[in-house]
């Protein structure tokens, strides 16, 4: 697992596989882009507004709290 911030863009990205994603799904309402591999398994996210965040809630991770880099 790979974690990366870009304050250029306040975006963080978790790799949570070195699987390429195939696929991804865009959750507008949370600010989230969900990456999914060929067999339809979680490989990444892309968490935009990261620096604003106070705490984020998954429904299949449960809670992140953002980090001060």
């Amino acid at each position: 697992m790979r974690i990366k911030y870009s304050p250029d863009v306040d975006i963080l990205v978790i790799e949570l596989s070195d699987k390429n994603p195939v696929d991804s799904e865009y959750l507008e309402n949370k600010g989230i882009v969900i990456d999914y591999d060929e067999n339809d398994e979680v490989v990444g996210l892309e968490i935009f507004n990261w620096s604003k965040r106070k705490k984020i809630e998954l429904p299949f991770v449960g809670s992140l709290v953002p980090v001060t880099v």
